[in-house]
């Protein structure tokens, strides 16, 4: 699986590299990944935001979510969003994510 290649929806494409630990990172490219978007994510877990925007207004806020399995990671209006799961229901968290990535407001 590792080095796929594979589109979600119209407008993002996800790539599926090997994570450091034992976990898979999945790429997922096409943004931009606005507001709206991290909240549909974060209907899968517990969000947390590092509002980098108040040290500085040319830098984004990073948004993170984390749940069973799970964590994605990105900046709020930003092109890509990292998803690594874990072998724990790897399959049924990521069919869940990529729901939420495609789902239209």
């Amino acid at each position: 699986m590792v080095g796929l290649k594979y589109r979600v929806g119209d407008q993002i494409e996800a790539e599926v590299r090997r994570s450091c630990r034992d976990e898979f990172k999945i790429l997922y490219l096409g943004g931009p990944f606005d507001r709206l978007a991290w909240e549909r994510i974060a209907t899968l877990g517990e969000m947390s935001i590092y509002e980098a925007s108040k040290i500085s207004p040319k830098m984004r806020d990073v948004m993170r979510v984390r749940a069973d399995g799970l964590r994605v990671e990105g900046a709020l209006g930003g092109e890509v969003v990292l998803a690594f799961l874990s072998e724990h229901r790897r399959s049924q968290r990521r069919h869940a994510l990529e729901a939420m990535l495609k789902a239209q407001p």
